[in-house]
């Protein structure tokens, strides 16, 4: 049992239980369908933000020179182009990243950004003190602007804090809002600065936000979810949901630390416990 959308905290899964076309479960219909349905906006919105995560990584790492000063740099994706403008200073560094139709060949996700991300830096992932800043300007992927600020502080070793606090338009203008404080503990590839693509994290924490249709919700991992950056799914761990004013739960596990890459996991409703495919492709 496993995982979804890669990195996506914790309502990635859900997504898929909803969608006719992206999963299988047991040839039922599952219990109170409007909450499931609603789960898979919440892991569109995750997918969102983790794709952005690691669009950052990369990029903060593809500038390797140490000195001060300014430079840029044009990547070519396999659609579009992203232009890097970096300004460095002591011990820090700015850097602003404008997206034209640009699709990123090597991220599980395939999805086209426009606009632009801002990137403030001080320290690095293994100095001993590391803050990232990220915020956005008129920035969409796949036409859903993203709004809001989320910040990256290293707090030991290996382990940071994450948080986040903004919101989605989607095209047709409804709005999603959502904030989130995870604990992200680098439990691999951290001896491969830049390669982002080998990393693997554990994850903790909870969410909130309130959804299209104005129901909110909150969502907490039980078990520390496991994310490879090579796999588009959750590895493995436990996420509990509790949706609207009736506070419905739904319970998902991706599958214990001995999982593979794959698209399965259980969701349980009220009770009922589906079987369900994932899909990595929303």
């Amino acid at each position: 049992m496993k995982k979804h959308l890669f990195y996506s905290l914790g309502s990635i899964l859900m997504l898929a239980l909803i969608s006719n076309t992206s999963c299988q479960k047991d040839n039922t219909t599952p219990a109170n369908s409007d909450e499931l349905a609603y789960t898979k906006e919440i892991d569109q919105v995750d997918s969102y933000l983790d794709e952005i995560g690691n669009e950052v990584d990369e990029i903060s790492y593809s500038a390797t020179s140490q000195s001060y000063g300014s430079d840029s740099m044009i990547d070519q994706g396999s659609k579009g182009r992203r232009i890097r403008f970096t300004h460095r200073f002591e011990n820090g560094r700015v850097d602003t990243i404008i997206y034209e139709n640009f699709v990123n060949g090597r991220s599980q996700f395939k999805r086209s950004k426009n606009g632009m991300i801002i990137i403030t830096q001080t320290g690095g992932p293994l100095q001993d003190t590391f803050t990232r800043t990220i915020t956005f300007n008129k920035f969409n992927i796949n036409g859903n602007q993203i709004e809001g600020t989320k910040t990256i502080t290293k707090t030991a070793t290996y382990t940071f804090t994450i948080t986040f606090e903004g919101k989605i338009t989607f095209k047709d203008g409804t709005t999603h809002t959502r904030s989130f404080t995870r604990t992200r503990t680098w439990i691999a590839g951290y001896d491969t600065p830049f390669n982002v693509w080998d990393d693997e994290y554990s994850i903790e924490g909870s969410a909130q936000g309130t959804n299209r249709r104005g129901i909110s919700y909150t969502s907490t991992i039980t078990s520390p979810l496991i994310i490879k950056t090579s796999c588009p799914y959750i590895v493995a761990g436990t996420i509990e949901l509790v949706v609207g004013a009736n506070a419905n739960t739904i319970t998902i596990n991706y599958g214990d630390e001995n999982s593979d890459c794959d698209a399965n996991a259980t969701v349980t409703v009220n009770g009922e416990v589906n079987q369900i495919q994932l899909d990595a492709e929303e």
